[in-house]
């Protein structure tokens, strides 16, 4: 399966898979216009992949349950509670407009398109 980092920073990382594994964060989000331009594939429901600690440890097994297309104003409540844990949009909107425009190399609107995958642990 592929393998990768929760966030970025190794700092971030760590902490969001600490949430992954105690069962707090069960999505992750990005811009598709970055995945489109690193030529991933995009995800898929049923999709295995390893999310790694910040120093690139494998630490979990996790299954993608679900994907969607959604613009940066459509993110909902539902989402960022599974994403971060909380279920304020214009927190989340704060906590990740840095990470979003560097992504995108520039500023980050109301349609932008995220990508949104949806996840379980499937292992530890």
């Amino acid at each position: 399966p592929p393998v990768g980092r929760l966030a970025a920073e190794p700092a971030l990382a760590d902490e969001r898979l600490a949430r992954v594994l105690d069962g707090t964060v069960t999505a992750v989000s990005a811009p598709l216009e970055e995945l489109e331009r690193a030529g991933a594939d995009l995800p898929q429901a049923d999709d295995l992949w390893i999310a790694t600690d910040g120093a690139g440890r494998p630490r979990a097994l996790l299954r993608t349950t679900g994907v969607e297309v959604v613009r940066l104003a459509d993110v909902d409540a539902d989402h960022v509670r599974a994403e971060a844990g909380h279920d304020d949009v214009a927190a989340w909107r704060r906590e990740t407009d840095g990470a979003l425009r560097t992504a995108l190399g520039t500023e980050p609107d109301d349609t932008t398109p995220l990508l949104v995958e949806r996840f379980v642990v499937v292992f530890p």
